[in-house]
């Protein structure tokens, strides 16, 4: 997956990747969830999203994003459909790469972002990582889910079961033949 970046966020959460590596900067802050554009549709957070980044250049001068982000939120557990509290904390890993071609060679090593000019908001620097650390279950994984709600199956009546007379569907068939004849 490459990522793409198109900022339109405030300054206070904007960053320029490159020039935060070449000075081994750090980033840390709270962003509003009203700030991620597809996230904010997935949670209710109790609160914003608590960031800390570090740019640094490797070897090979990519800018290298590490870092973690964290949310208290109430997501949609699958199983029960029930908006249920949790924490979502995500570890971050990437580079920036600023065309297709060096996505492409990034991409067998680390997880590359792409950046179309030279800023971007943080927002969207972790948003996909964020949506992919999501749980698919928001109740305890190791217990079955306490809000899902019961099945029951009428039991099939042994009785109605022997009296039960099968048709056949060609039936009509064989009685439309005979009319014929």
């Amino acid at each position: 997956m490459i990522a793409r970046a198109m900022s339109t966020q405030t300054p206070a959460s904007t960053v320029f990747p490159l020039q935060m590596a070449k000075k081994n900067a750090r980033w840390r802050g709270e962003i509003a969830l009203s700030s991620f554009a597809r996230l904010g549709e997935l949670l209710a957070a109790n609160g914003p999203v608590a960031v800390d980044l570090r740019f640094t250049l490797t070897d090979g001068g990519i800018c290298q994003v590490v870092g973690s982000a964290r949310v208290n939120a109430r997501f949609e557990c699958q199983s029960c459909l029930e908006l249920v509290p949790g924490e979502v904390v995500v570890t971050i890993d990437f580079r920036v790469v600023g065309s297709e071609q060096q996505a492409h060679e990034t991409a067998h090593s680390a997880e590359p972002f792409l950046l179309e000019g030279d800023v971007v908001s943080v927002a969207e620097l972790i948003e996909d990582d964020l949506l992919l650390s999501l749980p698919t279950r928001g109740c305890d994984p190791s217990a079955p889910c306490p809000n899902r709600p019961g099945y029951r199956y009428a039991a099939p009546d042994e009785g109605d079961r022997s009296k039960t007379e099968t048709t056949n569907p060609f039936a009509v068939l064989s009685q439309l033949k005979q009319r014929d004849d």
